[in-house]
C-alpha cells in the first residue's frame, strides 16, 4: 500500500481489503483449527479423506459417527462449504509455501473437478489477491488483540530480497512472549534515514498506543542505533536497547578477525567449501561418516546465522576422524588442504599446528555460541543478558588461561572483551542500567555475587536513605543504584505513561517516595511478601505478578513486570528474514515484496495461534 497516502485514505483502503478476506466471510465458530486431538484422529482414520478432518465438526453426525462429503456439504450450505474452503487454501498456501504457478495446473484443476465438481478454486491472481485481504484481516486482529496488553517490545531490521529489493520488519511481542508479525514495508526506493526508520515504527506505536511499549530493541548499526534514541525522544516510557544477539555475534568476529586464527579460520573456510562443491568429496565424506559412526556433516560459514564461524570450526573438529578417513583412502583429493588432515599415525606439525589453533579457537568462541542458545530465545529477559554475559567472559577468561595462548594474543583478546563490555554494562553507546536492574529483581541473583560492583558509579544517591536504612540490604552500592533507576522508570509512567497503578501517584509524590523505598528495602531484605519461594518452572514474571495487591507491593511488582516483559533480541526478525528466503528459491526470485509479506504474515499468525 502506498505510504504517501494520508493515514485517513490508508485506514480506508485496509478496511475493505480486509473485508475481502476469505476467513471474514465466515462465522467466528466455523473458522477451522484443527487441535492437537483433532489431528490424531486424523492419523487415526487411515480410510477417511484428509480433508474432512480439518473441517470443524457440525451438530449432525451419522450412525457410525462420520458424515460423508456430501452430508457436510449439505449441512453447511454450498456456499459455506465453499468460503471455508477459500480459507483452507490461503491457509495451506501461506503454510507450505507453495508457488503460485500450481494454481494454473490442469492437474490440480482436475483435482479439485474431482472432488468437488461444483468448487471453483482460485486462480494465480485471484489466490494472491485472496492472500493479501487475510494478511490485512489478520493484522486488523493483532492490532486488536495488542491494544489490550501492556508492556509490549517492538523489534526492527530491514534486509533485501532475491529480487534485490529493499523492505524492513517489524514484529511486536506482549509480556507472555507471543511475538506477531505486523509485516512491514517496501523501501526500495526510499532513503533509510535513522528518521526514516523512526517514523516507520512509530506509525505502529502509535497504532496501538504508545504508552503501551516497554522497549524497542534493533541491532546497532549508525542509523538503527540512533533511531532507537530518536524512538525514546518521542515515547519516555519505552527503552531502545541493543540486540544482544548481534552484540554477541559482533564480539565473535572481533576475536575471529585477529591475525592469530587467520590461518585456521581459512582452513575452515576451506575445506568446507571443497568438500561441498565436489560431489566425490560428499559421497567420500559420508562413507567415511557411515564407517566411523559420526553422522553429523560439515557447516559453512554465513550470514544468516550467528556465529556461524564457531559453528564450522566446530563442525571440522568434530569431522577431523572423518576427514583423515577420507584423505587415507586417497579417493578424493584435497590438494594442498590434505596436510593439514593427515592420518593419526602419520601426524605431520602443519596439521598438529591446525588441530592446536582449531581448539583454541573454540575454546574462545564456544562460550558465546553456548550463550547465544539461551539469548536466541523469545523468553530471554534482561536479566538473562546480564548472567549469560558474565558467564561468558569467566568461560573465556579461564579458557585462555587452560590453552595457553600466547600473551599478545591474551592481551588482544581482553581489550576486546573489555571493550564490549563497557559498550554493553559499562559507559557505552549501547549501555542501560536495565540489565542490572532485571538481574537484581529476580530473587535468584539478590544475594549472588554477580551482582557485587566492581567500581561505585559517581553521584550515587537516594533521598531520605540513611545508614539505618541500608541494613540488612546486601550489596549498598548496587541497591541504591538499581533504586534510582527504578524510582525513574516509576516517575516516567507517573507523568507520561497511562497505567492507573502510577498515575494514581501523580500528585501524592512524598507518599510515592515512602511507598517505593519500602517496598524495594523489603524486597532486598527478602521480607514478606518478598519471602515468598521461587519456581524456576513458575518463571519470573508470573512471581512478581502473584505480589500485586500486597500492601507492600502497589508499585514495585508493576515496575518489575515492565522490565521483565521485554524481549531483549530482535530474532523474530531473522526468522522472517529465513522465511521469506525459503519463499522464494532462485526459480521464485521475482515474487513480489507485498505478496511475500502477507504470505508470511498469514503463515506465521496461525502458527502462533495453534502453538498458543
Amino acid at each position: 500500500m502506498c505510504p504517501n497516502l494520508s493515514l485517513d485514505l490508508r485506514k480506508l483502503a485496509k478496511e475493505s481489503l480486509a473485508s475481502n478476506a476469505p476467513s471474514r466471510r465466515l462465522d467466528e465458530e466455523q473458522l477451522p483449527n484443527a487441535t492437537t486431538s483433532q489431528k490424531a484422529k486424523l492419523a487415526d482414520r487411515k480410510n477417511e479423506p484428509a480433508a474432512s478432518a480439518s473441517i470443524p465438526a457440525p451438530n449432525k453426525t451419522t450412525s457410525n459417527g462420520v458424515l460423508t462429503f456430501y452430508e457436510e456439504s449439505k449441512l453447511r450450505g454450498r456456499k459455506k462449504h465453499h468460503q471455508l474452503l477459500d480459507v483452507l487454501m490461503v491457509r495451506l498456501w501461506c503454510a507450505a509455501g507453495l508457488s503460485f504457478a500450481l494454481a494454473q495446473r490442469s492437474e490440480w484443476i482436475d483435482l479439485w473437478a474431482a472432488a468437488d465438481p461444483t468448487y471453483t478454486p482460485a486462480d494465480r491472481e485471484k489466490l494472491k489477491d485472496q492472500i493479501h485481504s487475510e494478511a490485512e484481516a489478520v493484522n486488523q486482529r493483532q492490532i486488536e488483540y495488542l491494544r489490550t496488553q501492556e508492556n509490549l517490545t517492538v523489534s526492527y531490521d530491514g534486509g533485501t530480497s532475491r529480487g534485490h529489493e529493499a523492505f524492513w520488519t517489524l514484529h511486536v511481542s506482549t509480556a507472555d512472549r507471543r511475538v506477531y508479525f505486523l509485516r512491514g514495508r517496501d523501501a526500495t526506493a526510499e532513503s533509510h534515514t535513522a528518521e526514516w526508520i523512526r517514523d516507520f515504527v512509530l506509525e505502529f506505536i502509535h497504532l496501538i498506543g504508545a504508552p503501551r511499549f516497554a522497549a524497542a530493541i534493533c541491532d546497532s548499526t549508525g542509523n538503527t542505533r540512533k533511531s532507537r534514541s530518536l524512538l525514546e525522544d518521542e515515547v519516555p516510557t519505552l527503552f531502545g536497547l541493543a540486540d544482544i544477539a548481534h552484540h554477541m555475534n559482533n564480539t565473535v568476529k572481533d576475536i575471529g578477525k585477529h591475525p592469530y586464527f587467520k590461518s585456521g579460520i581459512d582452513i575452515v573456510r576451506k575445506t568446507v567449501t571443497k568438500f561441498n562443491k565436489s560431489h566425490l568429496g560428499q559421497a567420500e565424506l559420508k562413507l567415511a561418516q557411515k564407517k566411523l559412526g559420526i553422522h553429523r556433516g560439515l557447516e559453512s560459514i554465513g550470514k544468516t546465522r550467528f556465529a556461524s564461524v564457531v559453528r564450522a570450526a566446530l563442525s571440522v573438529q568434530r569431522a577431523l576422524p572423518v576427514i583423515k578417513e577420507v584423505v587415507r583412502k586417497g579417493d578424493f583429493d584435497l590438494e594442498i588442504l590434505k596436510r593439514y588432515f593427515h592420518p593419526q599415525q602419520y601426524v605431520s606439525s602443519e596439521t598438529m599446528q591446525f588441530e592446536m589453533q582449531l581448539n583454541q579457537f573454540i575454546g574462545v568462541g564456544a562460550p558465546f555460541l553456548k550463550a547465544l542458545t539461551i539469548l536466541e530465545s523469545n523468553e530471554a529477559t534482561a536479566a538473562d543478558v546480564f548472567i549469560f554475559w558474565h558467564a561468558t567472559l569467566s568461560s573465556v577468561l579461564n579458557t585462555l588461561i587452560e590453552l595457553q595462548l600466547p600473551a599478545e594474543v591474551q592481551g588482544d583478546i581482553l581489550r576486546i572483551l573489555q571493550y564490549r563490555h563497557d559498550e554493553l554494562l559499562g559507559q557505552g553507546k549501547l549501555s542501560s542500567p536495565i540489565y542490572l536492574a532485571a538481574t537484581y529483581l529476580n530473587p535468584m541473583y539478590l544475594n549472588s555475587d554477580v551482582l557485587k560492583p566492581q567500581d561505585v558509579p559517581k553521584g550515587l544517591k537516594l533521598p531520605h536513605l540513611t545508614s539505618a536504612d541500608l541494613e540488612g540490604v546486601k550489596f549498598p552500592v548496587t541497591f541504591i543504584e538499581v533504586s534510582r533507576f527504578l524510582a525513574k522508570l516509576a516517575e516516567d509512567e507517573i507523568l507520561r505513561g497511562h497505567k492507573s497503578e502510577f498515575t494514581e501517584w501523580g500528585n501524592r509524590s512524598g507518599e510515592f517516595k515512602k511507598q517505593f523505598i519500602s517496598e524495594i528495602q523489603h524486597y532486598a531484605r527478602q521480607q514478606f511478601p518478598y519471602n515468598q519461594p521461587y519456581n524456576e518452572h513458575q518463571g519470573i514474571y508470573s512471581w512478581w505478578n502473584s505480589l500485586v495487591g500486597s500492601d507492600f507491593a502497589s508499585i514495585l511488582p508493576h515496575i518489575a513486570m515492565k522490565i521483565l516483559a521485554i524481549r531483549v533480541n530482535s530474532m523474530p526478525e531473522e526468522r522472517t528474514v529465513s522465511t521469506f528466503t525459503w519463499l522464494t528459491p532462485p526459480l521464485r526470485s521475482q515474487l513480489s515484496i507485498g505478496t511475500m509479506m502477507a504470505t508470511t504474515q498469514v503463515r506465521q499468525y496461525y502458527q502462533t495461534e495453534n502453538k498458543v
